[in-house]
């Protein structure tokens, strides 16, 4: 993706059930950056989730398991 005020990377999030789209633009794709992500944008906002689904890059692995030790 280009680069677009600093912004580099574009992460989602996609309920399955209701179709509806979270979405955060960031200027690095990091462990802390991802964990407040999922934390702010998902948790505090839907609730506990049955199941995550990624695409398991190191990035993705590192800052859920940085949530669950939260």
């Amino acid at each position: 993706m280009p680069p677009a005020r600093g912004y580099k990377f574009i992460v989602q999030a996609h309920c399955v059930l209701t179709a509806y789209l979270e979405w955060h633009m960031l200027c690095s794709e990091n462990t802390s950056t991802l964990a407040s992500f999922i934390f702010e944008d998902i948790l505090c906002q839907w609730g506990a989730l049955a199941e995550i689904i990624t695409d398991n890059r190191p990035a993705f692995v590192k800052a859920l398991d940085t949530l669950s030790s939260r």
